[in-house]
């Protein structure tokens, strides 16, 4: 007897299991985000099915990361981006794995996501190399031109020439912590959203990068992880990278932390009344630099330099009162110090000034 009613619960397992298994659709993320650019909606056909897809992570909950977790297909370069969330077993996803997830399809204020997503295998590591566009190309939400994007990792790049803030508020006089790229910096209205510093119950963004639109950011709506640099119009990069999403009617592109940003020059500067004039020389650096400032009036000053994640690296002024007028501040860069991007933070009182460094 106890045989046959373990035959039978034998049978039952296997018979549940294989609902579970036909009611997972296996499909692609190019076919879970293809709509018609021509149509009138752009929720997924796939909408409220359970499916598997795999993908390469493109932004994680890691440290030092974005906070939410992305994966796009490889060898695509439209409709190949999407959003995971919840499932414990998404969390400690890297950028750059291989995975194969499941979860059920969902439209969330306009984003197609995976909800409940879950990691089924990891196959290895893959790669994905940022799709470059120029930012004016996200000047206006459209069905037919960009929602091809959506959760995609981007790189905003001019093929004329670094591309420029254009606006630092386009909500002014509200402030929801986005600014605008564009490929000429005189053209106010045109160009991509960028949101940076800001978590919110209704926003989300890295509080790994320093380029804000305010430095208010640095402890409101989430108390950012680096040193704010507060943008101002004009200021010009290279390049963008990050993830292109969709809210509130526009595309925006959330980049994952610093090492994003392909900045110009010595970097973008705060502007606040203690400092006239603050540079480095030579910059990039290999052994040692100058710090040269010029202070409006007598003040208590420190410096030290922070990598990308915020950590110190090295204290190069300790609290020291320094006269009106010019200084020279010559300091040594530690020996061990890797090459890469870093911020010379100087501050008196409340108020901060940073310098982006450059070591070889």
């Amino acid at each position: 007897m106890n045989s046959v009613k373990a035959l039978c619960l034998g049978w039952i397992l296997l018979f549940g299991l294989m609902i579970h298994i036909k009611a997972q659709t296996s499909t692609t993320i190019v076919e879970i985000q293809s709509v018609d650019p021509n149509g009138t909606t752009d929720a997924s056909p796939f909408l409220n099915q359970f499916v598997s897809v795999t993908g390469v992570v493109t932004a994680s909950a890691e440290a030092g990361n974005l906070d939410a977790i992305f994966i796009q297909q490889q060898g695509q370069t439209e409709w190949a981006g999407i959003q995971l969330r919840g499932g414990s077993g998404i969390i400690s996803l890297k950028v750059g794995d291989l995975v194969t997830v499941s979860g059920t399809v969902k439209e969330e204020n306009g984003v197609t996501l995976l909800d409940n997503a879950d990691t089924l295998m990891l196959n290895g590591t893959g790669n994905i190399t940022a799709l470059a566009l120029g930012p004016n190309t996200f000047t206006n939400y459209s069905l037919a031109t960009t929602e091809k994007y959506e959760s995609m990792l981007i790189e905003l790049k001019s093929n004329t020439g670094p591309i420029s803030v254009v606006n630092v508020n386009p909500d002014s006089p509200n402030n929801f912590g986005e600014w605008v790229v564009g490929s000429d910096s005189n053209i106010q209205a045109e160009g991509c959203r960028i949101l940076t510093g800001v978590q919110t119950s209704s926003a989300f963004s890295s509080l790994h990068v320093s380029y804000v639109n305010d430095s208010l950011w640095a402890d409101n709506a989430g108390r950012m992880k680096v040193p704010a640099i507060a943008v101002k119009q004009g200021d010009k990069f290279e390049a963008i990278r990050g993830i292109m999403y969709y809210g509130s009617g526009e595309m925006k592109l959330l980049p994952r932390n610093n090492e994003d940003f392909d900045a110009l020059a010595v970097g973008i500067e705060d502007e606040f009344p203690f400092v006239k004039e603050a540079s480095l020389f030579p910059n990039p650096v290999i052994e040692g630099a100058v710090l040269l400032l010029e202070l409006n009036k007598k003040e208590n000053i420190e410096a030290a330099v922070f990598d990308m994640n915020g950590r110190l690296v090295k204290k190069v002024i300790g609290k020291t009162v320094f006269s009106t007028g010019r200084h020279k501040i010559p300091f040594i860069i530690p020996p061990n110090m890797p090459r890469g991007i870093y911020y010379l933070q100087i501050q008196s009182g409340q108020e901060v000034k940073s310098l982006k460094i450059s070591k070889r």
